[in-house]
């Protein structure tokens, strides 16, 4: 008996061996799965520390009908009853996401996490990266708390390629269930291309440049890692400031420019536009663009139309950028006609016919009162 007790203790002491000098040279293990779970590929090996790879790590949403892909490829350490994780990579392959942090745990840690009790568990170098094309999300530290279901992401002086992004947040919602991700990016920057990009990766054209003005800047995006579309909110607010949207200047003293549900709104105070040729000044402005389509709104301001200068009281503004159709109406202001100030009730132009026609309310002029003209 005694003989086969040590024959079981070497054996198993030879399996250690085995197995050791197996991660010395690095084990693969392919095709495992378990329940919704299925590993392509397991690479273990240890040389210094322990190295992890798992390519295409899919896990089955049995509420959503969806499947998820990841990679992961991380060194974990175990130093004086802590674990030092150093992820290099773990890429989730449906929104082309990719995360990198370093973090350590001890046994307590494990446990929290396990019993999703994390309050604030740090990553140092972290990095978020929503594609190859864009820059990612670099902080100084970064905190997980655990609540409600949500998983939060504090970040410590974010950055995306040297734009600063004060008080960003980062969160996944819905952790048990149709889990999203949650980005709130918030800057001071202009308007460029580095923020642009930023925002275009998602499927939004805004082609807005700026020139010169003082901003706060906030984009909102939700990723769904379930089928569902990606959902957009930007919103600028901006001070003395010029841009140009699609080729049409603004100028402004207050400026407030929204996206939401593939819309976009523009508010100004105190500005200039210039669109299809045609110069408007203006005391307040609202703007929305939506399928090729601006629909402006303007109060207490002047614009130049085939040499001739209107001042209005309020001004409608119908353009279609796909055949450069455009459309005025006033209801009320006031014009010069040979040589007279006269006051119209209402006035059109339609650029297809190039002219204006305007009825005439009462004036200077006695001749041109109650008439309707064509000028």
């Amino acid at each position: 008996m005694l003989k086969n007790i040590i024959l079981f203790i070497e054996l198993i002491l030879l399996t250690i061996v085995l197995s050791f000098i197996s991660l010395l040279f690095g084990i693969t293990l392919s095709n495992l799965s378990y329940e919704n779970i299925t590993i392509s590929k397991l690479y273990l090996k240890y040389d210094k520390n322990l190295i992890v790879k798992i390519d295409n790590f899919i896990i089955s949403d049995n509420n959503s009908s969806s499947t998820h892909r990841f990679n992961l490829n991380t060194h974990i350490d175990y130093i004086d009853n802590k674990y030092f994780i150093d992820i290099k990579q773990l890429k989730y392959y449906t929104h082309e996401l990719t995360l990198k942090a370093k973090l350590k745990l001890n046994n307590n840690d494990i446990q929290n996490i396990l019993n999703k009790e994390i309050d604030k568990l740090q990553l140092d170098d972290f990095s978020f990266r929503f594609d190859k094309i864009i820059k990612p999300v670099l902080t100084d530290k970064t905190f997980i708390r655990y609540k409600n279901d949500n998983i939060y992401f504090d970040l410590e002086n974010p950055s995306v390629d040297n734009i600063k992004l004060p008080k960003s947040k980062v969160i996944l919602k819905n952790v048990s269930k149709n889990m999203l991700l949650y980005l709130e990016l918030k800057s001071n920057d202009k308007i460029n291309t580095k923020l642009i990009n930023i925002i275009t990766y998602y499927g939004l054209k805004l082609p807005i440049k700026q020139f010169y003005g003082t901003n706060k800047i906030e984009v909102k995006v939700e990723v769904p890692f379930y089928n569902s579309d990606v959902k957009i909110y930007v919103n600028v607010k901006s001070k003395n400031t010029k841009i140009i949207y699609d080729e049409k200047i603004i100028n402004a003293k207050d400026l407030s420019v929204v996206f939401k549900n593939n819309i976009l709104y523009i508010k100004s105070n105190i500005g200039d536009i210039n669109i299809n040729k045609k110069d408007i000044k203006f005391k307040e402005m609202n703007l929305i663009y939506k399928d090729n389509l601006f629909d402006i709104k303007a109060q207490n301001g002047q614009i130049h139309i085939l040499d001739r200068n209107i001042t209005f009281n309020d001004l409608v503004v119908d353009f279609n950028v796909k055949n450069n159709h455009l459309q005025l109406n006033s209801k009320s202001g006031k014009t010069l006609l040979s040589n007279n100030i006269i006051n119209y009730k209402n006035l059109e132009f339609d650029s297809l016919n190039e002219d204006i026609k305007i009825n005439i309310e009462s004036g200077t002029s006695k001749v041109y009162e109650n008439t309707t003209l064509i000028i």
